[in-house]
């Protein structure tokens, strides 16, 4: 696969307005600037104010500023706007922050929805919801997140935090930092996600809230059996005791949300004999998936006086999605025996074409994905004298993943045996096919449970094939991190510093994955052959389904796949070596020491803050796995497991400098400069590999050209984190309670930039007796050798990225009386990048999760207890990581998306209903789909998912 990044040379102007239409009010939106500014300088005051009041030691995590008499608390959406620009203004270090509009609500109906509309930030789908973050242009493998403060670990395949996992209704605030800190732990590369929840000391009143709301599909069900409607429900307590020396706060939050997908695949596109490509192969599914999540949120505070503050925070998350998958599977162009007539083509692309002899496979699959995360942290602040503070925090996180996801297959005979049927193929204009068999796939007299294209194969060399009837692929993962942190913070009295802070953190992660696949055959007759079909029981049949109509489909039989997992299934453990190398243990112990002082100044009578500092890191890592060789001396051909384990040490120093400049009238600069690193992804770390041999090779001794007996690809426990010296440079201006004009620039230098498949030499002398006769042997060391190369992951990238991001935030009241009420929001951000895995390299790479140019556009209107708002986020194509064979995560190209949503409500403010708020909610009303596609040509689409809209009413009450 190939994914250029060839750079266009087009003013910021002209791709800051790419994308829908609708964008193209933000720079006509910000030549407002000027007006507003102008007519509402007063108010700078008010906002240096506010900003003071929420400039409380780590302000950025506090849920709200202290009490104050003469403030005036607003909520709903105003009221959000105005904390999140009160965290941004107030901070020492460049930032962006969404809070809560009240008690228990983002924005949004997830946290990575309101994450993703930050300046400069987005997300990518899984399911129709938000998944994963990018940041600045970067995968989220590049971005740490944290829990109050705490680094927190994954129950994804790497690093990369899975945001689905974290209620949004049990979150007060979200803090992006962009710029480093040296007393911010866990700091990702390109940023830093911290999600904090309420504190009860903070409040200043009892909270008992609660909210109930209905979802629907927009998308009828497209399973028998299954719905398009479920339920969230959530409740948040917090109160004080012994006159505010105790708080005490407990959240919940249940939900069972449904989700319809309308899922086509494309095997890919070779091409036919006049060159044009040609649609190999493809699957199209109906998917019925059911969210089921339950989130609970603790925190415990005690502050017996002025000197000692200690806090327990508890998170759990228990989290299943289940996933029912029906429709079909097409061997095309790769199809054995299949011939095609009647072709068209245009542009080298075939338009239509009819493929005779082709053996489908009905696909009737379960997948279910089961995980749990669980966070522990207790804070223990101690004011030792006037001028000195000490701090101690203990934390663990821990999450564990289990995946089942089944396979069942279904069709005419076994291996091509059964009919075959011709099916006509149309392109359509989203770069699909719509498909008409003329096969009836319901009926179920000539239907069977069986290994319809034959895919068993010669299952580690035994005299017969195996019968494939279904596969199962069993990933489960766990990650443990626990840390301790302790720091002390001096109060100075000198004209630079106002205080510094020296500290030291460790920390010990450890992650496990483990990778089992099954064959599912039908077992063995009396003489030991293998069975090749059965029919469909009876008990199996749900009924007919139509979850593929829409790309022109006939029905398909709809079958229970777990009545056949319990039933009807033998199951033939698949010890494939690629499978075998990705079981592996990896774990690191990371030490750091910080020093940081916070500066409040002068230069050239200008108002100065900001911290200067630096980390000194640590790094032991280790994994062990094993080497998993097939043996061919023998029949059948066995695997061994070869144990192996290595480590690595190394040590970074990462300065940083934050730097706010106060010009006065609302006007702020901010520079930040600093290094900071990205630690390889998990799967690249691990020790374990995988062995290839090449009997051709058995006498030659050239191993730098590939031409040796050996081979092999894996993990590289030696490799270094990613490195990136960068500065930022921002202008701020502010304007009334809730409005502000940003524009941020930044550049970043990045080393040790991961090649994911650069060779190196490795002796296999160890494996040579397993698995060669003594003649071979012998022949292998006279003339051949034990040296094979390997391909594996190594620290010889580098590269640049740079970008610019906008930002206009204004109430419209400011413009006119009239417009009270009424107000926008819009971000836009244009980056790019020149990355290279070696100097010789002619072609930038892309940059996993990198789109050039993102836009997001929020009006709302809020006024006497009406509340409205729509929102439009857009981002260009970018490299996404989806699931691929076997559970395997591949990377590939995505195409641009628009996602417009929507939410309508009223609070009542007086009367017996006081404190209930009704809403209702959209969200892609447009219903926009989830492309992919191959070989950096657009035409080449691998999926296409529809998702449909999502509607919510729902009703909250504060008591």
């Amino acid at each position: 696969m190939e994914f250029s990044c060839a750079r266009r040379k087009e003013s910021i102007a002209v791709r800051l307005t790419q994308g829908v239409s609708v964008h193209a009010l933000g720079l006509a939106l910000i030549a407002s600037l000027g007006a507003v500014g102008a007519a509402h300088a007063a108010d700078d005051a008010a906002i240096a104010a506010a900003a003071n009041a929420a400039a409380a030691p780590d302000a950025a995590t506090q849920s709200a500023p202290a009490a104050d008499a003469n403030l005036i608390v607003v909520t709903g959406i105003r009221g959000g706007i105005e904390r999140a620009i009160r965290t941004k203004k107030a901070s020492d270090d460049i930032v962006e922050a969404v809070t809560s509009e009240d008690i228990g609500k983002l924005p949004d109906t997830s946290i990575a929805e309101s994450i993703a509309r930050l300046p400069g930030l987005t997300a990518q789908r899984l399911n129709g919801r938000d998944q994963v973050v990018s940041v600045r242009g970067f995968g989220p493998d590049f971005t740490t997140g944290l829990l109050n403060g705490r680094e927190q670990v994954t129950t994804g395949d790497n690093r990369g935090v899975e945001y689905d996992q974290y209620p949004s209704e049990l979150i007060a605030s979200v803090v992006v930092d962009k710029t480093p800190n040296a007393s911010l732990i866990g700091q990702g590369m390109v940023g830093t996600v911290e999600l904090n929840t309420l504190r009860p000391l903070d409040q200043s009143h009892r909270i008992l809230s609660v909210q109930a709301r209905r979802d629907w599909d927009g998308y009828s069900a497209l399973n028998p059996g299954r719905a398009n409607d479920g339920y969230r429900f959530s409740g948040i307590y917090a109160d004080q005791f012994n006159n505010g020396e105790l708080g005490i706060m407990l959240g919940l939050a249940v939900q069972s949300t449904p989700t319809q997908n309308k899922s086509y695949n494309s095997w890919g596109f070779p091409t036919d004999g006049a060159g044009d490509l040609i649609m190999g192969g493809g699957k199209e599914y109906g998917q019925s998936d059911l969210l089921q999540r339950t989130g609970f949120v603790g925190t415990i505070e005690y502050k017996p006086n002025d000197r000692f503050h200690s806090t327990i925070d508890a998170f759990v998350s228990s989290f299943t999605e289940t996933d029912y998958l029906r429709g079909i599977e097409f061997p095309l162009a790769w199809g054995g025996g299949v011939t095609e007539t009647n072709i068209q083509a245009s542009g080298g692309i075939v338009n239509s074409v009819q493929y005779n002899n082709v053996h489908a496979i009905q696909r009737n699959d379960y997948n279910q994905r089961k995980a749990n995360t669980f966070s522990l942290g207790w804070n223990n602040k101690y004011q030792v004298s006037d001028k000195l503070q000490a701090t101690v925090d203990v934390s663990w996180s821990h999450a564990k993943r289990k995946d089942f996801l089944l396979e069942n297959y279904s069709g005419f005979g076994y291996g091509g045996s059964g009919p075959g049927d011709t099916i006509t193929a149309t392109r359509n204009g989203n770069g699909t096919y719509t498909l008409h068999q003329a096969l009836n796939y319901t009926n179920v007299s000539q239907l069977y449970i069986t290994d319809p294209g034959g895919w068993g194969g010669n299952y580690l060399g035994s005299p017969y094939n195996i019968t494939q009837a279904g596969y199962l692929n069993h990933p489960s993962f766990s990650d443990d991190m626990r840390a301790l942190r302790a720091d002390l913070k001096y109060q100075l009295n000198n004209p630079v510093f106002k205080d510094v802070v020296v500290g030291a953190n460790y920390s010990r992660r450890e992650k496990v994955s483990s990778f089992t696949g099954f064959f599912l055959t039908l077992g063995n007759d009396a003489l030991g052959n293998p069975i090749r079909q059965v029919p469909i029981p009876a008990a199996a049949i749900v009924g007919p389904a139509s979850p593929i109509g829409y790309l022109g489909v006939s029905p398909t039989l709809a079958l229970d796949p777990l009545y056949l997992w319990n039933n009807v299934y033998t199951r033939l453990a698949d010890n494939q070596p690629n499978d075998l190398a990705r079981q592996y243990l990896v774990r690191e112990n990371v030490g750091l020491f910080y020093l940081k002082g916070d500066i409040e100044s002068q230069v050239a009578n200008i108002p100065v803050r900001g911290n200067v500092g630096f980390q000194v890191v640590s790094t032991d890592q280790y994994s062990s796995g094993a080497t998993p060789t097939v043996v061919t001396t023998t029949t059948p051909n066995k695997v061994v497991l070869s144990s192996i384990n290595g480590s690595n040490s190394y040590m970074n120093f990462l300065p940083s400098l934050n730097l706010v400049f106060d010009l006065g009238d609302g006007k702020d600069i901010r520079f930040g400069a600093g290094r900071t690193l990205a630690r390889p992804r998990l799967d690249q770390e691990r020790i374990s590999s995988t062995v290839n041999t090449n009997l051709t090779y058995l006498a030659v001794n050239n191993p730098l050209a590939g031409q040796s007996y050996f081979s092999g690809s894996g993990g590289n426990v030696r490799l270094h984190p990613y490195l990136s010296d960068g500065i930022d440079l921002t202008f701020e201006k502010y304007f009334g309670s809730s409005g502000y004009f940003s524009v941020q620039t930044f550049y970043k230098h990045l080393t040790q930039y991961v090649n994911p498949n650069l060779s190196h030499l490795q002796d296999f002398s160890n494996l040579a007796p397993l698995l060669l006769t003594p003649a071979q042997l012998a022949t292998l060391q006279s003339s051949g050798t034990t040296q094979g190369l390997v391909s594996a992951p190594a620290n010889s990238g580098f590269g640049d990225i740079y970008g610019i991001e906008v930002t206009l935030s204004v109430p419209l009241k400011m413009l006119h009386p009239m417009l009270n009420g009424f107000g926008f929001e819009y971000s836009g951000s244009l980056v790019d990048s020149e990355v290279k895995y070696e100097s010789t390299d002619k072609k930038y790479l892309p940059i996993e999760g990198q789109s050039k140019a993102v836009q997001n556009l929020t009006v709302y209107y809020e006024k006497d207890g009406f509340q409205f708002r729509t929102s439009t986020r857009y981002r260009s194509k970018f490299l996404g990581e989806v699931s691929g064979l076997s559970a395997s995560r591949v990377f590939t190209g995505v195409k641009a998306e628009t996602i417009i949503d929507a939410q309508v409500g009223y609070t009542f403010q007086s009367g017996r209903l006081k404190g209930l708020q009704i809403q209702l909610e959209g969200k892609n009303l447009n219903d926009a789909p989830f492309v992919t596609y191959q070989n950096n040509d657009l035409r080449q689409v691998t999926d296409y998912q529809k998702y449909g809209p999502t509607y919510m009413l729902g009703a909250s009450y504060k008591f």
